[in-house]
């Protein structure tokens, strides 16, 4: 969603990688030897201006340049500058943050035949140093983005885990068995949700980006090896599944697994959602907050959300007991997470999701938050399909939710 923050930034960003290339620019002409008459960040009229022997202006430094010395400054021979302690570039600040540029003399964008005789400029330099002039902004680009990378990946880069959250049904990853299930006692098919993929083909994988990524390269018609870890079992579980195309990826080849949600609390709850509806089911009372993270439910040790709904599902109304736990804490140190456990129970009751309208999401007040209808009246609910295993003897297309 576009927000004035976020336009902000994007302004910034955008400022950021101009001034980047033009600097490519400005720093291989200097290295050349082409005089700079200006560097400019933004377009447009002038807000500030440096050069040296004047120092820092507002407006542009031209015409001071002028009363000093009689000229304007691309009228003036670098001995001429030199002899009035005067720069020869223009270091500029304009209102407009949508650019910048470089000004070489002898060199016009708007007039690609403009020439000048003075030596040092831009049409006067050598063709090979005239081209590192002209890639400078690229490679400068180039490098930043390097830079970038490397500082993000040192501070840290989230990423999904290769956790398993649901598994498609009717897709290989669903109906494929294990290759050890029989030495495991395992008769259920398939992958299952908090499944942790630990390999592939006999590479270790730290992502679930590296799981799709493999399945998706994959010859087409060859199976691709898994091993799994699966809460309750000591050995990994050794899967061979086929990948398949995938409509729903554009036809990239796919086993049928979805990454898993966190069961973790957002930390920030600026507008007291989070709190809201922690009061609402009484776990507010109990003692969980935002940026806690539910790590057993029904007496199951969880890691995705996913697996706290297929205990819901099973808990067939019955309140589900759950515990919190801080992040704070090693996932590993079992000590630390009995210290700081928040026991709670979750009530399991039937209801309606509310309607919420996506362009009404950031508006104040809870009124505005869901739809209303037009005119006080609300469209009916029509279920249109029922998915096999997914209450299908219960609900049938056509059904109307009053």
């Amino acid at each position: 969603m576009l927000t004035g923050l976020n336009l902000i930034l994007m302004i910034i960003g955008f400022g950021l990688l101009i001034f980047v290339h033009e600097l490519g620019h400005f720093l291989t002409a200097k290295w050349a030897n082409i005089r700079t008459e200006a560097f400019a960040v933004g377009m447009g009229p002038v807000v500030l201006a440096w050069r040296k022997g004047l120092g820092l202006v507002p407006g542009s430094t031209h015409s001071r340049v002028v009363a000093r010395t009689g000229r304007a400054p691309e009228q003036l021979s670098d001995e001429e500058l030199a002899a009035h302690g005067l720069g020869e570039t223009e270091y500029s600040l304009r209102w407009l943050p949508i650019g910048g540029f470089v000004k070489m003399l002898g060199q016009d964008d708007t007039d690609p035949s403009y020439r000048s005789e003075h030596q040092r400029s831009y049409n006067r330099c050598p063709v090979g140093k005239r081209m590192v002039v002209v890639s400078g902004g690229v490679i400068m680009n180039v490098l930043f983005a390097v830079v970038l990378f490397i500082g993000a990946f040192m501070v840290g880069v989230p990423f999904e885990g290769p956790v398993v959250g649901s598994v498609i049904r009717g897709q290989p990853a669903d109906t494929t068995m294990a290759d050890n299930a029989g030495e495991l006692g395992i008769e259920r098919p398939g992958l299952m949700a908090g499944d942790r993929v630990i390999e592939v083909d006999g590479r270790s994988i730290e992502t679930f980006g590296d799981l799709q990524i493999a399945s998706a390269m994959a010859r087409p018609g060859e199976p691709i090896s898994l091993r799994v870890q699966r809460d309750g079992y000591d050995e990994p579980l050794r899967f061979t599944i086929t990948p398949e195309p995938d409509e729903r990826q554009e036809g990239l080849q796919s086993i049928g697994v979805m990454p898993g949600a966190s069961a973790r609390l957002h930390p920030r709850d600026r507008e007291g959602r989070i709190l809201q509806q922690l009061e609402r089911v009484n776990l507010a009372k109990a003692g969980v907050e935002p940026g806690m993270t539910m790590f057993e439910a029904g007496g199951r040790r969880i890691e995705t959300y996913m697996q706290f709904e297929e205990t819901v599902e099973a808990s067939d109304g019955s309140p589900v007991l759950t515990r919190w736990r801080r992040m704070n804490r090693a996932a590993d140190d079992e000590s630390a997470v009995d210290q700081e456990a928040v026991s709670a129970e979750v009530p399991v009751l039937p209801e309606l999701q509310p309607m919420v309208h996506p362009a009404r999401e950031q508006d104040a007040g809870p009124a505005r938050q869901y739809d209303q209808g037009l005119l006080g009246l609300s469209p009916l609910i029509e279920i249109r399909n029922a998915a096999d295993g997914h209450n299908a003897d219960r609900l049938q297309a056509g059904d109307r939710i009053v």
